[in-house]
């Protein structure tokens, strides 16, 4: 390549390259968690960039001549030898690569509902970003090194260096200014969003599942257009399990969408989801539809920006963004609107639907200067008829709408299964036959038609096809029974494996991918390493095994895996399937939310997380070979505390937990392993990794407080300050040590006997949590009030029943507390007693005539409880209050 040639391919670079920089720097600084993968390709291209300037500014021409006019002919450059070997056109290559990846994942203008998605999408590779990285820098290194022999024929003058110099100083101080702006820009979102919500995936999930042409009624229906043309208003749409509710909510929100980009309209949607322990609340609700009305329209981050600030200003690191500032924040932002359309899927599966009502949506629908339209599903039962119908305008009954849909559904379904060859039917009047009983019996449920044909298609003939037609079983849960029975039968040898896929698949706070689930039904107890000879050698065939209980993206190489509806996981936690004859195995217990999280723990406690990570990439390529480490990391501590954190369960684990309660004992390092996994970093790479090694304050964070005993027995002064600092006073600090000499004392003081501490608990909350029958005394007679509730809004007797003294309950009901006071849930104080295996308190309870027909909010009765508690004894104390009391 002549010379000329070289410095044309020069300029080429150096505008490619400043082009992709241009545009990857404006989407890292308008999206939020934007693929790391990105921004290490950027990095690696813009020291590329700063190295092509260089070379630019040899062979451009300038007060001292040009670069041709330099070139001596008895000494060929190092650039023309570099340009001659090929680099150049490897880096044009190169640099191609990046531009395509900042193409696939940046936003494109007018296309809202693709977008979403690719905030957080990598097209590429693990194995071909870290090629790629490793060419750039092996490219990088040539062209310094051409560099550096051009440098020493060219930059003769000092003025000129000094020029450079000065022109690069220039140029790093904006390239710093524009990164210190994007990465203010992703703390200030996480401060927004800390759990990284990503409705996009249920968005995806639903739009899948919608068949051409059904759920067009909707937006002909009256109903439908007086609310979207009206002014503020709801419209409720409900209807029975199965029916096709998130669908066509889906269906919806892919319309409303597609009206267009008019800035005076903020679109935002919500699926409330009972898989995903980030979308629950009212909070995450915020959250999710914060960011998405900040896409919708960018310029109101400068609304945000001054509270963040604040908040930043106050401490070293910003508090956490409370329920009144979401509320303030979103209510700041609507103003900027005309109108704020809102769909809300699956309401029922909201953690506080009176919450979310009556604090959110009653003032979101009231907001002045603003038409606020709210369409929202969910089943109709009493709670969502007491709060969202008493606001509902309109409403429409899915289920007396969906007959031509399901019909039609039905018949392209049987079509589709017979030209695939999964449905074999020999005749065409046989497939007539399936169509009609199927559309017939169907009662408005999409569902239970979608397991039976599952069921008909594993059939070899037409005969057994016609006499399955003649008995097909009324209701999901019949159809559920059928299905398990097949795949019991199907894998005789393998229900072991089955029942344990399912348990994680149910009792998981958050959803889990194939692989992570497959690693985590190979760990048994007494594991101390991670054993791959254990673990399926094709992920698949463990979903084979798992038929159509299951629903996944098989397009994704790691999936997500659920169960394929609600109703399913409902019923795998029933009474119906703990006490069925012969499919009990398949029951999931309660408990099981605490041995995911016991084994969560042992599986952190391997051998193989011994030593620590020495860099962000090595602590990288160990998440991607452990697959569960991640999941187990993040929430091993609330699965222990979803359970209820109960003193005897949580301390029957503590042999999983040795290397969290004691994190230096023999020199292990696993603490610090699950340090760097939970916080994403290694030392010296982040202010997390600056932490002292103090489990207190992990625990106090996730609240599993009854952790705090085993840690009393090492007490040092650092761990009372840690409690102190979390938010608890010396009140609670004194009965969390069991000091109750201390508490006295404290006591002669007059302090605020009503102080919250965390999760807004009272003293007196953990006095009967601990079963400190003398410290109850003291406290209610210094005057602590037995009707605190915390923030679950559980009073003292309430954790007096969750310990089981039966001297702490009758202090507390003699104070006159209310035996069957309810929590947020619907839990009344003998549920919590059951839960914990508490016979004596249970007999208490029932004896003193508490509610035994007090039923949990979308749960079992006081009965039905007890059975799937399994306790004999409890049952029967039970059944006989019963008759007694003839409730």
């Amino acid at each position: 390549m002549e010379a000329i040639g070289a410095a044309s391919a020069i300029a080429g670079l150096v505008s490619l390259s400043g082009g992709i920089l241009a545009k990857g720097y404006t989407f890292l600084a308008s999206v939020h968690r934007a693929p790391q993968e990105l921004r290490e390709l950027l990095c690696e291209a813009a020291a590329l960039n700063s190295v092509l300037n260089q070379l630019q500014t040899l062979v451009d021409d300038d007060h001292n001549g040009s670069f041709q006019q330099n070139m001596n002919e008895t000494r060929r450059s190092g650039l023309k030898d570099i340009a001659d070997t090929g680099v150049l056109h490897e880096c044009t290559e190169s640099l191609l690569l990046v531009d395509r990846s900042v193409q696939r994942c940046q936003q494109i203008r007018g296309q809202d509902l693709r977008n979403l998605g690719k905030r957080v999408m990598w097209p590429f590779k693990e194995k071909e970003t870290k090629e790629a990285l490793d060419r750039l820098s092996r490219i990088r290194g040539h062209l310094t090194a051409a560099l550096t022999v051009d440098m020493a024929s060219t930059l003769s003058s000092i003025h000129r260096a000094a020029r450079e110099t000065a022109i690069s100083v220039t140029g790093l101080e904006e390239w710093t200014a524009g990164r210190d702006q994007v990465e203010q820009h992703r703390a200030l979102i996480a401060w927004l969003d800390p759990h990284s919500i990503n409705m996009e995936e249920n968005l995806k999930e639903g739009l899948k599942n919608h068949h051409p042409g059904t759920g067009e009624w909707l937006f002909e229906t009256d109903c439908y257009k007086s609310w979207a043309a009206g002014h503020s208003s709801v419209l409720w749409i409900h209807g029975i399990p199965g029916s096709g509710k998130t669908v066509l909510a889906s269906s919806a929100i892919e319309k409303l969408l597609g009206h267009g980009l008019d800035p005076s309209i903020g679109m935002v949607y919500f699926y409330f989801d009972h898989r995903d322990a980030n979308k629950r609340t009212l909070q995450h609700f915020l959250a999710s539809t914060t960011l998405q009305l900040l896409s919708r329209k960018p310029a109101l981050e400068s609304e945000v920006v001054g509270e963040f600030q604040r908040q930043c200003n106050q401490a070293e690191k910003p508090k956490p963004i409370s329920l009144d500032e979401q509320l303030r924040l979103f209510f700041t932002m609507t103003q900027s609107f005309d109108v704020i359309t809102i769909v809300i899927d699956a309401l029922d599966e909201c953690k506080d639907i009176e919450e979310f009502t009556h604090q959110g949506l009653e003032h979101i629908i009231s907001v002045k200067d603003v038409t606020v339209r709210v369409l929202t599903t969910g089943r109709n039962n009493y709670l969502l008829e007491r709060t969202i119908g008493m606001l509902a305008s309109y409403r429409i009954t899915l289920e007396d709408e969906v007959v031509s849909d399901i019909e039609a559904y039905v018949t392209d379904q049987v079509e589709y299964r017979s030209k695939a060859r999964k449905l074999k039917v020999r005749s065409t009047e046989l497939k007539d036959q399936i169509v009609h009983e199927l559309s017939h019996h169907s009662r408005g449920m999409f569902i239970w038609v979608t397991f039976q044909l599952d069921l008909i298609s594993r059939l070899t003939s037409d005969k057994a096809i016609r006499d399955a037609l003649r008995k097909l079983p009324g209701g999901l849960n019949n159809t559920y029974i059928q299905l398990l029975e097949q795949i019991r039968d199907r894998n005789a040898e393998q229900v072991g494996t089955i029942t344990k896929a399912l348990k994680w698949i149910v009792s998981s706070l958050v959803p889990l991918t194939l692989g992570q689930l497959v690693e985590a039904i190979s760990i048994d107890p007494g594991d101390t390493h991670l054993a791959v000879d254990k673990m399926f050698n094709d992920e698949k065939d463990l979903l084979e095994m798992l038929g159509s209980l299951v629903v996944f993206d098989p397009v994704k190489e790691d999936p997500v895996v659920s169960l394929a509806h609600f109703t399913l996981y409902e019923f795998l936690e029933s009474d119906e399937l703990r006490t069925h004859q012969s499919l009990s195995s398949f029951y999931v217990p309660p408990q099981a939310i605490m041995d995911i999280g016991i084994t969560c723990a042992q599986y952190l406690s391997f051998t193989d997380f011994g030593e620590p990570c020495h860099s962000v990439r090595e602590l990288r390529e160990r998440m991607a070979s452990y697959k569960l480490l991640e999941f187990a990391a993040d929430n091993f501590l609330s699965q222990l505390r979803s359970y209820g954190g109960r003193g005897s369960a949580i301390k029957s684990c503590l042999p999983s937990l040795r290397w969290f309660v004691e994190p230096s004992r023999h020199g292990q390092q696993n603490f610090i392993s699950w340090q760097q996994v939970y916080h994403g970093s290694v030392v010296g790479k982040s202010p997390a990794d600056s932490l002292v090694p103090n489990p207190i304050t992990y625990i106090i964070e996730h609240n599993v407080l009854h952790l705090l005993d085993v840690f009393l027995l090492h007490s040092n002064e650092e761990y009372h300050e840690t409690i102190l600092q979390s938010g608890f006073t010396p009140l609670h600090l004194a009965v969390i040590t069991g000091r109750e000499d201390r508490l006295a004392e404290i006591l002669r003081s007059s302090p605020d006997l009503e102080a919250p501490g965390n999760r807004g608990q009272t003293a007196l909350h953990l006095a009967a949590d601990y079963g400190h029958v003398g410290m109850i005394k003291l406290l209610l007679e210094a005057g602590a009030s037995p009707h605190a509730r915390s923030e679950s809004e559980s009073t003292p007797f309430y954790r007096a029943a969750r310990n089981g003294s039966i001297a702490a309950l009758e202090l507390l009901a003699d104070a006159g507390s209310d035996l069957d006071a309810m929590t947020w849930d619907w839990w009344t104080p003998v549920f919590e007693a059951i839960e914990n295996h508490n016979q004596p308190a249970v007999e208490w309870l029932v004896q003193k005539g508490v509610n035994l027909r007090q039923k949990l909010l979308h749960g079992p009765s006081v009965i039905e409880f007890a059975r799937s508690a399994g306790d004999e004894a409890i049952i029967e104390i039970v059944q006989k209050g019963l008759l007694e009391h003839r409730f």
